[in-house]
């Protein structure tokens, strides 16, 4: 399948990171035309004074921008490659960018947590393959199987 436009949704996490490189391929095998960067900086406590905001959102975006730059030597100097720093709850943005930009995949990493955790904490990985107008690529990061793992674990992966 040929993706015209493809999100990578990025935080600078090390399975971000994984994330990225499964989108260079996608780019480099032709199965995607073009790939936009998206990192969201959280929404910010609008508890304090306007001045501490502003300094704030600031810092934050200055992160943002350090993130995409770290993600964007993934994929050296490419034309097809650009980048955007948003702000809001990061799900409800990837997913609401995408759908606004008429995005036709949307890559982004897991952190691995187990399906109990996961409801618990309520990942920003499950909110989007939940509310995503696109189809979505999670990217898992690597794990070795250990001496430790259930027989249940090790045949569901084998």
């Amino acid at each position: 399948m040929r993706y015209k436009k493809v999100l990578l949704a990025t935080d600078g996490s090390e399975t971000s990171f994984e994330a990225a490189k499964k989108a260079k391929i996608l780019l480099e095998q032709g199965a995607a035309e073009e790939i936009t960067i998206l990192t969201v900086v959280p929404s910010l406590d609008n508890h304090c004074d306007p001045t501490t905001i502003n300094m704030l959102k600031e810092q934050a975006a200055s992160l943002g921008h350090e993130v995409i730059q770290s993600t964007k030597e993934i994929f050296g100097e490419s034309d097809r490659v650009n980048a955007v720093v948003e702000f809001g709850p990061p799900a409800e943005a990837i997913c609401q960018y995408a759908a606004k930009n008429n995005y036709d995949l949307i890559v982004i990493g897991s952190r691995g947590l187990n399906t109990f955790s996961g409801l618990l904490l309520g990942s920003v990985s499950h909110r989007v393959i939940h509310y995503a107008h696109c189809p979505v690529l999670l990217v898992k990061p690597y794990r070795e199987v250990s001496y430790f793992d259930s027989p249940e674990m090790v045949s569901g992966i084998v």
